[in-house]
């Protein structure tokens, strides 16, 4: 549904705002244990590419870095509890125009602003100062506001930014389940 009314798109689109929040939906879904409160301070180092041992890239947290675990209703330490129960991993999905890996954050990353460490970047406006087809950096050099990244489908409950996981989890088990 957020696909189909345009909120999420494509990896491979030109819209950096669309992007970004295509982007911020899967790690979200894939990484995040609260709303927003940490994501803000997430850096472009805390993701990890790697590839399994058959061969299929993935990305996870990287747990040395400080930061990189965050906040869940069961470990609130936040930005300095390094403890992480959960093993969460972004498997790539080969073939498919919405895979999370490929075609989603590692384009995603490639157009990041290279002089800005955080991962949640201003995306820049379309104009004749900047053009997605020509340009490679779409991101501008500041952070994104607390409240900057919301996701308005007019989907039924409201699907806040705060609860993403539960709510998918949720949607499963009663659309597809049932």
């Amino acid at each position: 549904m957020l696909f189909e009314r345009q909120q999420l798109g494509p990896a491979d689109a030109k819209c950096p705002s669309r992007l970004l929040r295509t982007s911020w939906f899967y790690i979200t879904l894939y990484f995040g244990k609260r709303g927003r409160e940490n994501q803000r301070q997430m850096t472009k180092t805390m993701l990890a590419l790697r590839r399994s041992p058959l061969g299929k890239r993935y990305y996870e947290l990287q747990r040395q870095i400080p930061g990189a675990v965050l906040a869940t209703k069961n470990n609130q330490g936040g930005l300095s509890d390094e403890e992480d129960e959960s093993d969460g991993k972004m498997f790539e999905v080969p073939g498919s125009p919405r895979c999370p890996v490929h075609l989603t954050v590692e384009n995603y990353i490639s157009h990041l602003n290279p002089e800005m460490e955080f991962l949640f970047q201003r995306p820049r406006v379309v104009s004749s100062k900047f053009n997605p087809d020509v340009d490679t950096v779409w991101y501008c050099n500041s952070l994104l506001g607390i409240s900057y990244l919301s996701l308005n489908a007019e989907i039924n409950p409201l699907l806040s930014n705060h609860c993403v996981r539960a709510y998918i989890h949720t949607y499963i088990h009663t659309h597809i389940h049932t």
